[in-house]
């Protein structure tokens, strides 16, 4: 006992009680991967609905409000994106065969999700800016707002929240070097290195904040698991022990007892 829990090595103090300073020993690492397999489940689904939530009000919006004070190409772009996006995002909740599907194959089905959305609404933002030279169209913007929303609902690495955008930036660097427009090469140089990357920041914080107190909470919840079942052997087997006793005698000649 004294061998096994010396191996492990611990960095945290609950009670009295060590914490194993790595949850993905071979002590908790199937109910590690078990609970990150059901928190991005749950976590997908409801990204899902809140994207289709949000896309059909901002589509009622723009059809009742602004399509009277917007020009016809911004706000048929608008819509087409609330659409387009409903649409996606519907595809790929409903049927929802990915509730049988591993973490794996749940991430990869995610990004495929996220971009397909993405590329998507780049398309969306180039269309904008031929129509549009006037209107301040940002590629950047959407990805901004793709990946901070992802981030906030799908708890998975900060490297997994970079496969599905690493592509998307490459094609939008791509085409802030060969697309005309009114920067030099050098200012187009630092454009696209500095600030393509900057935008997926604050999602990245976000991911290694929430799973670095996902693990700390699942590391304490584990370690008090595991010992309020060891006390409840270890009060087992000491009542089984103490029934191997004799009873205590005594007859005023000899007196026994344990």
């Amino acid at each position: 006992m004294t061998d096994r829990v010396g191996a492990i090595g611990y960095d945290v103090r609950f009670g009295n009680a060590p914490v194993p300073n790595a949850v993905t020993t071979s002590l908790f690492q199937t109910e590690y991967l078990q609970a990150l397999e059901d928190w991005l489940r749950r976590r997908f689904r409801l990204l899902c609905l809140t994207c289709i939530g949000l896309a059909t009000l901002d589509l009622i919006l723009t059809l009742a409000v602004f399509a009277s004070t917007s020009p016809w190409a911004e706000t048929a772009i608008d819509a087409a994106d609330d659409v387009f996006t409903i649409a996606i995002v519907g595809r790929f909740a409903f049927p929802a065969r990915w509730r049988s599907f591993s973490r794996p194959t749940l991430l990869r089905y995610a990004s495929r999700m996220m971009l397909t959305l993405g590329a998507m609404m780049v398309a969306l933002q180039y269309v904008q800016g031929l129509l549009l030279p006037d209107s301040g169209a940002s590629m950047l913007a959407p990805l901004f707002v793709l990946h901070f929303i992802a981030c906030l609902f799908l708890p998975w690495k900060p490297m997994e929240s970079l496969r599905p955008f690493a592509p998307l930036l490459v094609v939008w660097a791509i085409g802030v070097l060969v697309l005309p427009g009114d920067l030099d090469w050098p200012a187009r140089i630092m454009y696209a290195v500095l600030l393509g990357p900057a935008v997926l920041v604050p999602g990245l914080v976000i991911c290694g904040w929430r799973l670095g107190r996902h693990r700390h909470e699942f590391r304490l919840s584990m370690v008090n698991k595991h010992f309020l079942s060891m006390r409840q052997e270890v009060g087992r087997a000491r009542a089984i022990h103490e029934t191997l006793f004799p009873d205590r005698w005594d007859d005023g000649y000899v007196r026994f007892e344990y």
